[in-house]
């Protein structure tokens, strides 16, 4: 899944934009109940305020940049605190508001990156290939469409398989499948 830290602090929340406002799609089991629930406000900043402030750090030409960022910052712990809408990076306050209408508040704390996490989905994101596995990169053939659809979520590498030998296990696949197109997905690469 998505890892939006760039630096020592990730949520383990994954946000979506929509027209009536951030909510959250995937998280880990701890915070399983906020699925859905819309993000009223962060630290009580409210959350138009702070996608406003991202304004000035995000390029306002693109609208779908704009708003692929914008969720990529709300789950940058650091960032916000940089920006002064949180005090600590290590327990931030969430007001939600749930797909009931019940107003929630709840304390996410941020990790450090590298952790497994034990990730939840909201539908219709647990389909997604692209969600179905939480690591820095992965490839998976896909018989029916005689496609190779290449994940490379962080740049960072794997103990357990360098990228120069993973590599070699995806071109080798490549030449193997005779794959007519190789997907290579970098959305959540930050």
């Amino acid at each position: 899944t998505i890892v939006f830290a760039v630096s020592g602090w990730e949520l383990s929340l994954k946000f979506e934009l929509f027209e009536e406002g951030l909510a959250i799609v995937v998280t880990d089991s701890a915070n399983e109940k906020l699925l859905l629930h819309r993000i009223l406000a962060i630290d009580k900043v409210p959350s138009s305020t702070i996608i406003s402030s991202f304004g000035t750090l995000i390029k306002n030409d693109n609208p779908s940049y704009f708003k692929f960022m914008s969720v990529y910052y709300f789950g940058n712990p650091e960032l916000l605190k940089g920006l002064g809408i949180i005090n600590n990076v290590s327990s931030i306050e969430f007001k939600t508001l749930s797909p009931r209408g019940d107003t929630v508040i709840t304390i996410v704390n941020p990790h450090r990156p590298g952790n497994k996490t034990d990730w939840k989905y909201s539908d219709p994101f647990e389909k997604l290939l692209a969600l179905s596995q939480d690591d820095n990169y992965w490839f998976e053939f896909d018989k029916r469409d005689n496609t190779i659809y290449f994940n490379y979520q962080r740049c960072m590498e794997k103990e357990d398989e360098p990228i120069k030998v993973f590599n070699e296990k995806l071109f080798k696949s490549i030449k193997e499948t005779k794959a007519n197109k190789l997907v290579l997905d970098l959305r959540f690469n930050s």
